[in-house]
């Protein structure tokens, strides 16, 4: 139970000796800089700098707040709080030699450099200052809380990125996500990246989670359920962010996993206890993705934070250097675009703000309302000319364009070529095994196709186009009009590669 905070008007101000964050973590108030960490970050609050601008009673009051803020709320709100604190002594350090008090002609004088981009700085100083008045402390003017109440503060704008679908900040397009997943599954099937940051970009890929939600799993979470038919079900108990006055594990969504995921998941688990040796912790409580050197909070000991998987996701992603289909240039991959991503493509599928609010993990509607207010963008008209241009670009063809069937892996299994009686045989697979996937449609984006030099895949890319164009006229669903674009700039990709390699080597004559 956390301490009460009592009015301390006309009493003197003793600051505890140690205090614990609302997650549990240790602190210790009298120190000028304190080290903290919860799922969310590792941050450091540093009071000497405040030292040379304000004065000791000052700092010592500003100090008593934070601690209840981090006693009570997570430590990025109270980082968020410390930081436009700063922002704002800062710029009074020239101008008043040691501030002692907080004073409504200080918040005035601060407004006037703020735009509408930093606006919503003042609400965040409204809530510290609001709060350190009710506290009974001395140094805030009342009169400063009495202009907050007549001020009109803009708040943080959002939703543009979604609305305009912003190339580097909004959702990412279909071909785009296609393409990421493509390339992230061909990754891990050639041991370019790990099963653990597989697992971490697929699961933020496929739910749309917060990096937070992702430091929070503990292998108790997945469970696995063995039906009577034999089947193998994997569902996942996925811890729920944001959500206020609660701790990072107190509410909980369960999320069905894909068998393929499920697996790995399982297998992943598995292998984690051996992984954290002499860790002393039982093997259901320990974190699904570790970092066995971070300081946290007694029931989160070796969880990684939700800005060093933010990061690992990122850069993952980026290593398989990806390029954009709209820009030309490698895409701008971050956590919050994949969010944004999930939440636009179930308002294209016609769901309302309560689904995407549950899809997203938020707790009401209020943030939700952009994905549908922006109306879904129909699917472009993709003609030959666009698909040849774009198909290079987006590189969704992942196999190996062979001279002919002698060269392929398998190329004295006749079981192995693919086509159909309408075009004929386009090429070869170099798997083993029972394929489910609809040939030759699927096998484009598969990197164990070997499509054949003078196969008929132009005429296959025609099929597509015009099978495309008329869903487009026959149903006006931009959905069921671009579900095969991945397919069809791959085909696109395999066309253009093979008119180079003929280019290159000359036509090739049998």
């Amino acid at each position: 139970m956390k301490n009460k905070f009592p009015k301390i008007r006309d009493k003197k101000l003793i600051l505890p000796e140690t205090s614990r964050t609302f997650e549990g973590f240790e602190f210790y108030p009298h120190e000028d800089t304190w080290q903290i960490s919860d799922l969310s970050q590792k941050k450091y609050f540093s009071f000497f700098e405040l030292s040379c601008y304000c004065t000791k009673q000052l700092v010592l009051e500003f100090k008593y707040v934070i601690i209840f803020f981090l006693e009570r709320n997570s430590v990025s709100h109270a980082a968020n709080l410390y930081n436009r604190y700063l922002h704002f002594i800062r710029y009074f350090q020239k101008e008043i030699e040691l501030i002692d008090k907080i004073s409504p002609e200080m918040v005035i004088s601060y407004k006037s450099t703020l735009d509408k981009n930093t606006d919503w700085y003042l609400g965040i100083l409204r809530i510290l200052f609001e709060k350190w008045n009710n506290l009974g402390l001395r140094s805030i003017d009342h009169e400063v809380i009495n202009l907050f109440s007549d001020i009109r503060i803009k708040g943080n704008k959002k939703g543009d990125a979604v609305r305009t679908m912003d190339p580097e900040k909004g959702p990412f397009s279909e071909i785009e996500i296609q393409s990421i997943s493509a390339n992230i599954n061909g990754a891990f099937a050639e041991g370019r990246i790990s099963i653990e940051e597989f697992l971490l970009v697929m699961l933020t890929i496929v739910f749309g989670v917060r990096p937070k939600q992702l430091a929070s799993l503990k292998i108790k979470d997945l469970s696995v359920f063995r039906a009577e038919n034999g089947a193998t079900v994997y569902t996942l108990n996925m811890p729920r962010a944001k959500q206020r006055r609660s701790n990072s594990r107190a509410f909980f969504k369960t999320r069905s996993l894909i068998p393929e995921i499920g697996k790995l998941m399982e297998a992943w688990t598995n292998q984690l206890p051996s992984h954290i040796e002499g860790s002393g912790i039982p093997a259901p409580e320990l974190p699904v993705f570790p970092n066995e050197g971070n300081p946290m909070p007694p029931n989160l000991q070796h969880h990684a934070t939700a800005d060093e998987l933010a990061l690992r996701i990122t850069q993952v992603c980026n290593s398989l250097e990806i390029t954009s289909e709209r820009t030309g240039e490698l895409i701008k991959i971050n956590t919050s675009r994949f969010r944004k991503t999930v939440g636009t493509r179930a308002a294209e599928e016609g769901h309302g703000e309560l689904i995407i609010a549950d899809l997203l993990d938020h707790s009401d509607t209020q943030n939700v309302g952009v994905y549908v207010e922006a109306t879904p963008a129909m699917a472009e008209r993709i003609d030959k000319a666009t698909a040849m241009e774009l198909g290079p670009i987006a590189q969704m063809f992942m196999g190996e364009i062979i001279i002919n069937e002698n060269d392929a892996d398998r190329g004295q299994d006749p079981s192995s070529r693919i086509g159909n009686p309408s075009i004929g045989n386009v090429g070869s697979c170099g798997k083993y095994g029972f394929c489910g996937a609809l040939a030759p449609i699927a096998c484009y984006t598969c990197r164990q196709f070997q499509p054949w030099l003078d196969a008929p895949h132009e005429e296959l890319l025609e099929t597509l186009l015009t099978e495309r164009d008329r869903i487009s006229k026959q149903t006006n669903d931009s959905r069921m009009t671009s579900i095969n674009d991945h397919t069809i700039l791959a085909v696109a990709d395999v066309v253009a590669r093979c008119k180079a390699m003929k280019d290159h080597h000359g036509e090739y004559n049998g």
